[in-house]
């Protein structure tokens, strides 16, 4: 096994407990978008972006909620924040990627528009009934079934998961995929 492969058998596997859509920031384009959660610690929660409607290219990855509470750690807990916040959640990944998971956060109600300043956000503090639905789906063991990402005839970017050699390089182990 070359340095640039993984074992499959090495890859943390993440629990797909949602599949949602919503518009791209912009409201250009919609986007689907997973939910999940670590089967081996079901407290640790990841989100993804998996279909664009649009042109824009991203990243499939899963991305910790952890790494966005981090990107955003430096900002009061009531200020106000842009998209390119989130950048750092998305480093060595489409620039798209980060707006991408931050239309996901709004459409889950994890983040909200403000109030206060035009084409920014806060963080909701009331995500009380979010975390309940989501622990409702983990304790009832939901993993759904994800339909693979079609590329565009004439793609040529870097798909999800693959290095810029286009060397597979998954973040995580497929769970229960379709095809």
């Amino acid at each position: 096994m070359s340095k640039n492969e993984v074992e499959v058998n090495d890859l943390p596997i993440i629990n797909v407990a949602k599949i949602a859509t919503c518009n791209s920031l912009s409201g250009l384009s919609a986007l689907e978008y997973h939910v999940g959660y670590l089967a081996s610690n079901p407290s640790n929660i990841h989100f993804r972006i998996w279909k664009n409607s649009g042109g824009g290219k991203f990243n499939a990855d899963w991305i910790g909620l952890s790494s966005i509470e981090k990107a955003l750690s430096g900002i009061p807990i009531d200020g106000t924040f842009t998209a390119a916040a989130l950048a750092p959640i998305a480093d060595g990944k489409s620039v798209n990627t980060s707006s991408f998971i931050g239309a996901a956060l709004l459409a889950e109600g994890l983040i909200v528009r403000s109030e206060k300043v035009a084409r920014s956000y806060e963080r909701n503090p009331n995500t009380t009934e979010w975390w309940s639905e989501l622990r409702a789906l983990i304790v009832a063991g939901t993993n759904l079934a994800v339909v693979p990402i079609d590329k565009p005839v004439g793609h040529r970017g870097i798909s999800a998961g693959q290095g810029k050699a286009g060397k597979k390089k998954p973040a995580v182990a497929l769970v229960n995929p379709v095809g």
